[in-house]
């Protein structure tokens, strides 16, 4: 008999992958939506393990950012009008390029294709030249930024090489949003918005006034956004409903310095540059955020991140996904190519996570510039604009439009002109100024390319003494995909015990996790017992708990707690009918200590909080000998 063949590790993490997905599905952490109907791809519905995680993170969220930063929170519309992502620049180059097989019509997102065929050309049989490593390493990395043109290419390309037998039609954009319309008519068109962004920026101006001009600051939401991807794979990676929770943190270009910097100035991150990706090299740097924001990479002479602003927020990102459950050396920081960078951005860096099946996206902060507010100012004939102190007060010449003239001349189509003449600048002024004096009148242009004719009348110029002047802010854009984080956050706690391979556990932190405690008796017999654990369970209301009198085994139950991640689980025994105490037990180490039950709430609270730990616990009660904990 053949001796056995040693398992690689890739081996061992595709079994451990598998045996993540069967218990995400034996115990309904999701469900394809609609399963009863066949389901539809991208589409899942989250169940009672992943619903009340997925709160939990978020509020997580909201405490390490909304409340940490003093950030204006809302909650803005899923349906957008047309005009709106028109402007926004969706409309045109929200695109993704898809690719049909031709043999049996199967559609591809080409650069996920162009990914496939790389791993598969990284992974042949014979070992592979390190220059064809280097070139295939390269070609995965910037298969998103492709042309359509170096898409086919590289396709053919690689095709050949791997030896696939699959035949592609040429690449073609794909535009991502779902489609629809406002009232009966028809004519509205909207879409379901595909990021959240757009929300925040259409309520800036109100969010401004309301913090009565203090700048800087940020606005935050979580909720839905939608995208007709080409083809969802990947479970809670790529799905065409899904939440998001960002912020747009605005400020002035001329400071972009973060008043904060200093808290998390020693937070160490992992980063992969641009030049790094470029050159095929896959090991990131690691460094403090004070390294990132002061020392030149020596390839572009410049800091690593030039922005201090985006530089904090990389270290309190790394500090919320620590705090989530990812593990610091799982978490690393990848910056975009010029080539695949969105058309607002003017830097972006993606925070990775590693899970079983490589490294995937789960955070991208980038810093948008202007681009979002200069569009819609331009779009709406309004200004957006913030306003800072001039070094000395100058003399400025500005525009009054008499109101009352336009409103009689205009009826309906005042408000338009007004905003048109309000959202003008200084040069804007002059300009129209010199119309009306050289020809008695001046012609402006009004939404939809109309002309409107105005008169000296509407309009009276002063010359004022200006101690502001209007700027439009940048904004720096963390945006956080949490159904990819709950997944990351499943995946890296996920692990077996030595003794048993079959005994599956999940370490959530205590504070996430959708059951935090485990209620049972030995006895479901006894009614003394079942009396004492219902008492136990009225007792601890602002815990999420579960309370099973069923009539399995106590370790079958803690084996159960264990794979949704109950991180503490409480057993009364024939002991506790005589002297009121019960046994605590701690999920990882599955050591027990017993305690006063009148003492319970008390240490849980301790625990979930953070205020102590499983070792002082144990130090101050004593362990239970037990069976599992030999393990």
């Amino acid at each position: 008999m053949p001796p056995k063949k040693e398992k690689t590790e890739a081996d061992l993490l595709k079994e451990k992958n598998q045996q993540l997905q069967t218990l995400m599905k034996e115990r309904f952490f999701t469900n394809p939506a609609f399963d009863l109907y066949g389901g539809k791809a991208g589409l899942h519905d989250l169940g009672p393990v992943m619903a009340p995680l997925f709160h939990n993170v978020i509020q997580e969220w909201r405490r390490h950012f909304v409340f940490h930063d003093n950030l204006q929170e809302i909650d803005a519309t899923v349906i957008t009008p047309s005009r709106v992502l028109e402007v926004s620049g969706h409309v045109e180059k929200f695109n993704d390029m898809k690719i049909k097989e031709k043999t049996t019509g199967e559609l591809y997102r080409a650069d996920k294709l162009i990914e496939e065929l790389c791993d598969k050309a990284l992974n042949p049989k014979q070992p592979l030249d390190p220059q064809l490593k280097e070139k295939y390493t390269i070609m995965k990395n910037e298969a998103d930024s492709m042309s359509a043109d170096q898409m086919k290419a590289t396709i053919e390309e690689l095709v050949k090489v791997t030896g696939d037998k699959r035949q592609f039609e040429d690449p073609a954009p794909f535009n991502l949003m779902f489609s629809t319309q406002i009232g009966p008519t028809g004519d509205d068109p909207a879409y379901l918005r595909p990021e959240i962004a757009q929300g925040m920026f259409m309520n800036f101006k109100a969010c401004y006034e309301e913090l009565n001009h203090r700048m800087p600051f940020g606005i935050a939401q979580f909720g839905k956004a939608f995208r007709n991807e080409i083809a969802p794979k990947g479970g809670l990676f790529r799905l065409r409903e899904f939440q998001l929770a960002e912020f747009e943190y605005f400020y002035d270009p001329q400071q972009t310095t973060h008043s904060n910097l200093s808290l998390v100035k020693d937070v160490v991150v992992l980063m992969l540059t641009r030049e790094m990706q470029e050159k095929g090299i896959e090991v990131p740097l690691e460094m403090t955020i004070e390294q990132a924001h002061t020392t030149n990479n020596p390839e572009t002479g410049k800091p690593y991140v030039e922005n201090q602003i985006l530089a904090y927020y990389l270290g309190r990102t790394q500090l919320f996904l620590e705090k989530v459950g990812l593990r610091k050396e799982k978490i690393r920081f990848r910056q975009h190519l010029r080539k695949q960078m969105a058309h607002y951005a003017r830097d972006c860096w993606d925070g990775e996570a590693l899970s079983l099946t490589g490294w995937q996206e789960i955070v991208g902060i980038a810093d948008r510039s202007a681009y979002d507010l200069e569009a819609h100012s331009r779009g709406t004939n309004t200004q957006l604009v913030a306003k800072r102190d001039l070094p000395e007060p100058i003399q400025k010449t500005v525009l009054v439009p008499v109101s009352k003239v336009i409103g009689q001349t205009f009826k309906q189509k005042a408000k338009p002109v007004q905003s048109y003449l309000n959202s003008l600048d200084e040069a804007g002024v002059l300009a129209l100024k010199q119309q009306i004096e050289t020809n008695q009148k001046a012609t402006i242009t009004i939404s939809e390319g109309e002309q409107i004719e105005l008169s000296p009348a509407m309009l009276e110029f002063k010359v004022e003494t200006v101690r502001e002047e209007d700027y439009i802010p940048f904004v720096v854009e963390p945006s956080y995909g949490i159904s990819r984080i709950l997944f990351s956050i499943i995946d890296q706690n996920f692990w077996t015990r030595p003794s048993d391979q079959n005994r599956r556990v999940i370490s959530f932190p205590a504070t996430l996790a959708p059951k935090q405690v485990l209620i049972q008796p030995l006895s479901v017999k006894s009614q003394k017992q079942l009396e004492i654990c219902h008492s136990i369970e009225a007792s601890l209301k602002h815990f999420s708990r579960l309370i099973d009198t069923g009539g399995a085994s106590v370790g079958k139950k803690y084996a159960r707690a264990d794979e949704i991640g109950m991180p503490f689980g409480i057993t009364v025994d024939g002991t506790s009918e005589t002297d009121n105490t019960a046994t605590l037990r701690e999920r990882d180490s599955s050591q027990q200590v017993r305690l006063p039950i009148t003492e319970i709430p008390k240490v849980l609270k301790k625990l979930v909080k953070g205020s102590a730990n499983w070792e002082t616990i144990v130090s101050q009660y004593g362990l239970v000998p037990t069976a599992e904990a030999k393990e």
